[in-house]
């Protein structure tokens, strides 16, 4: 096999393009490509296995990382489809520490396994779960969005670790609602408050200082804050808004929602929400999953939504944690950590075996001379990227 054809079937994966792109980019320049047949087959033979063992010894030394500094960690979770809507084929359920953005586990689910789509997530989490909890680690603490299934599954099945909401997706989906009301007609006003009232939920759960009453009195004040009313009396004690004293100037131009209005009152109803308050109790200890949303899109590089993979193509597309390492700890990107293993471990091992690279490298070596070949680069040959 010519080192060319690896070389461009390499760099094709790990810039998270299709064997369809790159083809398209070479027939435009009239130039010559492998075959999509032979593509595959260096892919399935050579570049897979070596992600996949590169990848399982990346997730244990993050393993035995974690064991050795025998403390209660802190997880976010969250899982991710293949494709949009309720209808995926595969669920990757990912686990992030949240001290270090670490992935320390990634499950995969595909929909036969499970009664249907929506169901991956929640046996995609228990199983990760039960893989680190079965490592011996300590898990204190696990930050997931508001899922039912999860919700339940935590509850039920692991008692002891405490279950925080993701503020920030959260926040999301007050934001959806309010957008949603601020479009009905005569409650137009609620639109200028959306950003204001998200803004306020994250700073209420930001500096509750864990107290989950506290958090609860700060997110129904604005009800007060809204209608102008800055100072206010509850159960005989009287409370204030943190922004201190407003100018004038600053309440002429505010626009105030009046107590009575169906803008008013259909706000009122939604922060008073009996769900949303019992979720205030999961959320004192403001956690949010930021960084692993950010891991996803790195994901989404390897792995579109909008095209299909088989099942060895989407665990290879797990490479994302080793970018995501090197993005943090290296200063690396994928490529360069990924080269430095597919020279050192299997496919060099396999390429040796075969002595098609050196036959070549010699040729070119005997015809033009060391420094010239040097000079060149030559690794393949001119008719390298030809199918063999």
């Amino acid at each position: 096999m010519s080192a060319m054809n690896l070389a461009t079937v390499v760099a094709t994966i790990y810039s998270g393009a299709t064997y369809t792109d790159i083809a398209d980019f070479f027939k435009i320049m009239d130039t010559n490509y492998i075959s999509e047949r032979r593509f595959y087959d260096i892919q399935s033979q050579y570049i897979l296995p070596t992600i996949a063992t590169y990848y399982e010894e990346h997730m244990e030394d993050v393993l035995r990382e974690m064991k050795g500094q025998c403390k209660p960690i802190t997880l976010m979770g969250d899982g991710r489809s293949d494709s949009p809507g309720f209808s995926a084929k595969y669920m990757v359920y990912s686990f992030m520490k949240e001290k270090t953005e670490k992935i320390v586990h990634v499950q995969l689910v595909q929909n036969t396994e499970c009664s249907s789509s929506v169901a991956m997530e929640k046996v995609g989490m228990e199983r990760a779960l039960d893989a680190l909890l079965a490592q011996g680690l300590s898990i204190e603490t696990v930050v997931t969005d508001r899922a039912p299934s999860i919700r339940k599954l935590l509850k039920d099945k692991y008692p002891s670790i405490n279950h925080q909401f993701d503020v920030w997706h959260v926040c999301k989906g007050l934001k959806k609602k309010l957008v949603s009301l601020g479009k009905k007609k005569g409650m137009e006003d609620l639109l200028l408050w959306t950003r204001s009232i998200t803004n306020h939920l994250w700073w209420c759960c930001q500096y509750c200082g864990q107290d989950s009453s506290v958090l609860k009195r700060r997110w129904l004040s604005l009800l007060h804050h809204i209608t102008g009313e800055h100072e206010w009396t509850v159960d005989g004690e009287t409370y204030s808004c943190s922004h201190g004293t407003l100018t004038g100037d600053q309440c002429l131009r505010t626009i105030w929602l009046q107590c009575g209005s169906p803008s008013f009152k259909a706000l009122k109803s939604l922060i008073e929400n009996k769900s949303l308050i019992r979720d205030l109790e999961q959320m004192t200890l403001f956690k949010h999953t930021g960084s692993l949303e950010v891991y996803h899109n790195v994901i989404l590089k390897f792995a579109p939504k909008r095209l299909h993979f088989t099942y060895d193509t989407i665990v290879a597309a797990q490479t994302g944690p080793l970018q995501w390492r090197a993005r943090q700890d290296l200063g690396w990107n994928a490529a360069d950590v990924m080269e430095l293993q597919l020279i050192g471990r299997e496919i060099g091992d396999r390429l040796k075996n075969t002595g098609s690279v050196r036959r070549q490298v010699s040729n070119v070596r005997d015809e033009v001379g060391d420094a010239d070949a040097d000079e060149m680069g030559y690794v393949g040959g001119r008719d390298a990227c030809s199918d063999q």
